[in-house]
């Protein structure tokens, strides 16, 4: 729990179950061999070997590869409209289409843990000023329908964070 507690915050409930399930407690892992591992010497051996990987964006794993061309303002001139305006051509550029990216995203086994219904979160703690211990926290999530009880043995503190936790994402549900 340290090591998911430290450092980013983006790291998920689901993503440290399966370093756990799948990697640590896996019949073959052998703590030793991380001994002189380092992230980015093992990030560039897969980026030679994505290199060499000439399918890496293929056309059937539902890439487009398109070209753009974009007017260019020019300060101090003038066209009769847009279209008149210098060109630039911006050609190779690489891309999904965003139906096939939020299908993509639903599609996965981590999904059924995304948050689709925005809500807010708080931290209860204890009101006492000598015992700012954060163990003694009981943690509460509320839906819009719901509210804290008051409680005057306690303190509720509104945290931020996630998308899904901001006043937007609350009034865009509304």
């Amino acid at each position: 729990m340290q090591w998911h507690l430290s450092g980013s915050d983006s790291k998920s409930a689901t993503e440290t179950n399966r370093l756990v399930e799948e990697a640590l407690l896996a019949p073959d892992f052998k703590p030793q061999e991380l001994s002189s591992f380092s992230f980015e010497h093992e990030a560039t051996r897969l980026d030679k070997l994505d290199a060499q990987d000439a399918d890496s964006f293929s056309p059937r794993d539902g890439w487009y590869n398109s070209s753009i061309t974009l007017n260019v303002p020019c300060e101090g001139f003038s066209w009769n409209s847009e279209q008149d305006a210098p060109k630039f051509i911006v050609d190779n550029i690489i891309h999904r289409k965003l139906l096939d990216v939020v299908k993509g995203a639903n599609s996965d086994p981590v999904a059924s843990n995304y948050h689709y219904i925005p809500h807010q979160l708080y931290c209860r703690h204890p009101r006492a000023e000598d015992d700012t211990s954060p163990s003694n926290s009981q943690h509460t999530t509320l839906s819009d329908s719901e509210s804290l009880e008051s409680n005057d043995e306690f303190e509720d503190t509104r945290l931020y964070g996630e998308v899904y936790s901001s006043d937007a994402m609350l009034e865009e549900h509304e």
